[in-house]
């Protein structure tokens, strides 16, 4: 399902960093009658806590679930191929463009792009955590919400196929 709106995007963002802690509650409730499992399970937590999208994702789902403070935030990048953009009239309603006239001196496309994006999070300390730039050694492509629920979704997949191996 594709989000129509931010504020269903934002609502399924929601849903991920929900689930996300599910697994890993369900993970640690299963390692608890081996020592292997156990093991297993804490190298994973050691992986969450010093990686940093799997870090921020626990923290977002922390403030979200403790209502703490939003994770995400709405963005409007307006750019062109020239230095200079105009803009005569922007008419935003729900959130969305409809009407954008804009213009560059000399007469480059103007780009409007929208999208939300990982906003800086606090965690239980008070701390603030700033959106990651890299998940397993590699940057991240950008801060956008598909790119770290997309990353998260295919760690924890792997995780969970990891888990299976261990019964």
């Amino acid at each position: 399902m594709c989000a129509r709106s931010g504020d269903e995007a934002a609502e399924a963002w929601d849903k991920i960093i929900t689930s996300l802690a599910r697994v890993y509650f369900a993970l640690q409730t299963g390692s608890r009658n081996s020592k292997f499992s156990q093991t297993w399970y804490q190298k994973r937590v050691f992986e969450r806590r010093n990686d940093p999208l799997l870090l921020y994702m626990w923290i977002a789902r922390n403030a979200e679930e403790h209502g703490l403070n939003l994770t995400t935030s709405r963005t409007l990048a307006v750019g062109s191929t020239g230095n200079q953009i105009t803009i005569k009239k922007m008419e935003i309603v729900d959130g969305n463009i409809v009407t954008l006239d804009a213009e560059t001196p000399d007469g480059q496309n103007v780009v409007v792009q929208e999208g939300l994006y990982l906003a800086p999070v606090e965690d239980k300390k008070g701390k603030t955590v700033q959106p990651p730039t890299a998940h397993l050694g590699k940057p991240l492509p950008d801060c956008s919400l598909a790119t770290a629920a997309g990353l998260a979704i295919d760690y924890v997949t792997e995780m969970v196929a990891d888990a299976a191996t261990l019964v």
